[in-house]
């Protein structure tokens, strides 16, 4: 299991925002299947693009670099939104090594309103 807390403070550089959101993401290194559910709440307005980024040199919950976008969530992004897709063995690498983050942008923040580093979870 992955997870990711999304918070204005983690966009490179920092928004003001009250936007909050967590990620909670499956990975099965079988079928190389990423799944995922993505809730969201006091965003300054509705989310317009949601991406999983990455890789990132650093490992962890350090958010200092911006990196390319490896898959566009293209679906409703409406707080609960949810979606899957196949993904390869070096991106399964890179979640593993904690090198991707998750971003939802706004109208009003169109380079980023809250994002967080994707971690392994419990």
């Amino acid at each position: 299991m992955l997870k990711a807390e999304l918070t204005g403070a983690g966009e490179v550089p920092p928004v003001r925002s009250r936007g909050i959101g967590l990620l909670k993401a499956i990975l099965d290194t079988e079928t190389k299947t990423l799944t995922w559910t993505v809730s969201h709440s006091g965003l300054s307005g509705i989310p317009i693009s949601a991406h999983f980024q990455g890789p990132v040199s650093y490992t962890g919950v350090t958010l200092e670099q911006n990196a390319s976008i490896q898959i566009d969530v293209t679906a409703n992004l409406t707080s609960g939104f949810k979606g899957s897709t196949t993904i390869t063995d070096a991106h399964i690498k890179d979640l593993r090594d904690g090198r991707w983050y998750f971003n939802i942008h706004t109208r009003g923040k169109p380079n980023g309103e809250i994002r967080g580093p994707i971690v392994r979870s419990n």
